[in-house]
């Protein structure tokens, strides 16, 4: 078996987060859609990129990556405790989207990965949810442990941590061992992810029903 097909079936992990978000969909809230429906993108980028771009995948992930981010400031925001402001949140959104297109589609980067890009958005992300975090070990009273919310941060930390913390070891070092181990390891961290989002899908309160009498 091939590297390449090794970490693709490890990215199959993503497969768990979306069954369940697939079989309690119409519980979930909408308020917590956009994650679904980045669990779906991602499902989607990971098959496209192994069948049909085996050669180069930096074009579809490229644009995934921009994708997530908005989706994820989404989420964010409709937890309604960080980028509550008109202002703040499409300042957040079209200041990393037009950077996104100067530097994508204005400076001919699509087919290539930046490794500015590949910070920034990760870094900008760590942000949000350590913001949110903050709100919820603050204003939280029950067992944060079970609240979806607390449970996602912990996974975009760790995982969009970690994604920094690779993305600049591997730029900056020549030892191709290294650079290889770095996405082994980074393999394993996204399937630690995939199964915290699981987990975060499973804690989603059910959708509230308004009955008439």
């Amino acid at each position: 078996m091939s590297d390449a097909t090794y970490r693709f079936l490890l990215s199959l992990s993503i497969i768990f987060p979306f069954s369940v978000s697939v079989f309690k969909f119409k519980q979930i809230p909408v308020s917590y859609h956009p994650l679904v429906y980045v669990i779906s993108l991602g499902l989607i980028n990971e098959i496209i990129t192994y069948y049909f771009f085996r050669s180069g995948n930096a074009i579809p992930t490229n644009i995934y990556n921009l994708l997530e981010f908005i989706f994820y400031c989404r989420q964010f925001r409709n937890w309604k405790h960080i980028l509550q402001k008109k202002f703040s949140y499409y300042l957040t959104t079209i200041s990393v989207a037009l950077f996104w297109i100067t530097d994508e589609i204005i400076l001919g980067k699509l087919n290539t990965f930046t490794s500015f890009f590949l910070i920034l958005y990760p870094f900008l992300l760590v942000l949000l949810a350590v913001n949110e975090l903050n709100f919820l070990v603050a204003n939280e009273h029950g067992n944060v442990l079970k609240n979806p919310i607390f449970l996602f941060c912990i996974a975009v930390i760790i995982f969009y941590a970690y994604r920094i913390l690779s993305e600049i070891f591997y730029r900056y070092t020549d030892d191709h061992e290294l650079q290889n181990r770095i996405f082994d390891i980074q393999a394993y961290v996204n399937v630690l992810f995939n199964i915290l989002l699981t987990f975060v899908i499973l804690c989603i309160p059910k959708k509230r029903t308004i009955t008439l009498r």
